[in-house]
C-alpha cells in the first residue's frame, strides 16, 4: 500500500462512479489520496474534495478504520480503493471498472478472495468487504421464487 501511495504522488489516479454520471480524479497529498470531482455537464455535478487516508493492511483486508471513514462519497471511494488494492489492480484505473486477467495476476493480492472467485459460478463471490465493486455481487434477486437447488462440492 504504501507503494500505491507513492505512485498517485505523480500519477493521477482517476475514477468513474454511479453509472460514470461522477468523476473524480485523485492524486496522494500527504498521507491521503486527495480527490476533486470532474464537472462532466450532465448534472450529476456535486463538486468538492473528497479525501481517503492510508490505510493499514487490516484497513484493505477488512475495509474498514481508514477505509471505512468520511462522508457517502468518501464511503464510495474508499470501497472502490478497497476492491482495488485486494485485486492488486491499484496502480492500473483502467482495469477498475470490469473483472479483467489483471486482477488477482500479481502480487500481493487477497488470495482468499481469489479462491473464492476462481471456485464460483460467474467468478463472482464475496471474499472481502466491497468485493462487489465492478458488479461482482453473487446476490441473486428473483421477485417470485419457487424453489432453490443447492450442491456443495469440488
Amino acid at each position: 500500500m504504501d507503494s500505491m501511495w507513492e505512485y498517485y504522488r505523480t500519477h493521477s489516479l482517476t475514477l468513474l462512479m454511479w453509472g460514470n454520471a461522477r468523476k473524480f480524479v485523485g492524486q496522494t497529498v500527504g498521507d491521503q489520496l486527495m480527490f476533486t470531482e470532474v464537472d462532466q455537464g450532465n448534472g450529476a455535478f456535486v463538486g468538492g474534495k473528497y479525501y481517503v487516508n492510508h490505510p493499514n493492511t487490516q484497513d484493505m483486508l477488512e475495509a474498514k478504520g481508514t477505509l471505512a471513514s468520511g462522508n457517502a462519497t468518501e464511503l464510495a471511494i474508499e470501497a472502490q480503493v478497497a476492491a482495488a488494492l485486494n485485486r492488486h489492480i491499484m496502480e492500473d484505473d483502467t482495469q477498475w471498472g470490469a473483472p479483467s486477467s489483471a486482477w488477482y495476476a500479481k502480487g500481493p493480492y487477497n488470495a482468499y478472495a481469489e479462491f473464492w472467485h476462481d471456485h464460483s459460478i460467474d467468478r463472482k463471490a464475496y471474499g472481502f468487504s466491497y468485493d462487489d465493486v465492478a458488479d461482482q455481487s453473487s446476490t441473486l434477486v428473483s421477485p417470485t421464487p419457487e424453489h432453490v437447488v443447492l450442491g456443495i462440492g469440488f
